[in-house]
């Protein structure tokens, strides 16, 4: 969901505990982050930008579409259904992982950078800012985020 007409900026300040000198000092720091919790974190409203992975995702026409099916048990090449299984399972053959919410990790750049395994947690918690192109869009539904448009904000 973006809002529309809106720039969303959302920029997380967090003390980290890593690195502390002694107990108090760690004690100290984790209260520092439940007060940024509580002052800021709590009351926030939190955007969800990613896109829901379907067959039809948006991805570029060189991958290919996605494929959606019932997952096959190999010992009867039947699909796994609740009456006789007790369960049901998706296979999800996916065309790519540059779908319209990433998958793909660093390494997908470069063999140097860190793979989605190699990552921390922590990695995601970035300052994050959204550009609204609500306007374009209305008014040409095929418009695409532009430099210029970076450059305005």
């Amino acid at each position: 969901m973006i809002i529309k007409g809106t720039i969303l900026l959302i920029v997380l300040l967090l003390t980290g505990c890593s690195g502390a000198k002694n107990d108090q000092q760690t004690v100290t720091r984790a209260a520092d982050l439940w007060h940024v919790y509580d002052e800021t974190l709590k009351k926030a409203k939190y955007v969800d930008l990613t896109h829901t992975i379907t067959p039809s995702i948006p991805v570029w026409k060189g991958f290919g579409p996605s494929k959606f099916g019932p997952t096959v048990d190999p010992a009867t090449k039947r699909p796994y259904t609740y009456e006789k299984d007790g369960f049901e399972a998706t296979h999800y053959d996916l065309s790519t992982d540059q779908l319209g919410t990433q998958l793909d990790p660093p390494a997908h750049w470069a063999p140097e950078y860190p793979a989605i395994d190699e990552l921390p947690a922590t990695y995601a918690v970035r300052p994050l800012v959204v550009i609204s192109i609500v306007d374009q869009v209305a008014k040409n539904a095929g418009y695409h985020l532009q430099r210029s448009d970076v450059e305005h904000w």
